[in-house]
């Protein structure tokens, strides 16, 4: 990835640093479109019959689940902007 200019590499004693460039991230949102949206309706399929289910029974939204779909809350709402 390095030698295509999607990364770039640095080498430091030992330890390899990476970072993605501007070219790196234009593949990627290019070549993630079509899994993204796959996942993006599974998701929101799941999360419809949950939360049907925990309609009736609160108790059953685990903390660790609670604490992600609010991080999943606020990258949503920081970005309403661009899925509006």
């Amino acid at each position: 990835m390095a030698e295509e200019g999607l990364i770039l590499k640095s080498v430091k004693v030992r330890k390899h640093g990476y970072a993605i460039t501007r070219k790196g991230l234009e593949y990627f949102a290019e070549n993630s479109k079509n899994p993204i949206t796959r996942i993006t309706g599974i998701l929101a399929t799941v999360l419809e019959a949950y939360f049907k289910i925990t309609k009736e029974k609160p108790e059953m939204i685990a903390e660790d689940l609670n604490d992600r779909l609010k991080a999943l809350k606020e990258v949503l709402e920081k970005h309403s902007k661009l899925i509006e």
